[in-house]
C-alpha cells in the first residue's frame, strides 16, 4: 500500500493542503500529535483520470513516432 505520510509530502509539493485532501485520514490523538491513515476509495477518480490523461500522451506520441519514421 501507499505510506500516507509520503502521500502527504507529495501532495503538499504540488501546493495541496494535505489536511483537504480526501484520501488522507489524519487525526490528533492523546498518544500521537498526528496519525495518518489511507482512505483509498477516494483515490480511484483520480486515478482513472490519471490514466485517462496518460493514454492520451501515449497515443500523441505514437503519432508523433509515425511521423517521424515517416510511416
Amino acid at each position: 500500500g501507499l505510506i500516507a505520510q509520503e502521500v502527504a509530502d507529495v501532495v503538499e509539493k504540488h501546493g495541496i493542503d494535505k489536511n483537504n485532501f480526501g484520501a488522507l485520514d489524519i487525526q490528533k490523538t492523546n498518544k500521537y500529535d498526528d496519525f495518518y491513515g489511507m482512505s483509498y476509495d477516494q483515490l480511484i477518480a483520480p486515478l482513472v483520470k490519471a490514466i485517462q490523461e496518460q493514454q492520451e500522451q501515449i497515443e500523441q506520441l505514437k503519432t508523433e513516432i509515425q511521423t517521424l519514421k515517416g510511416e
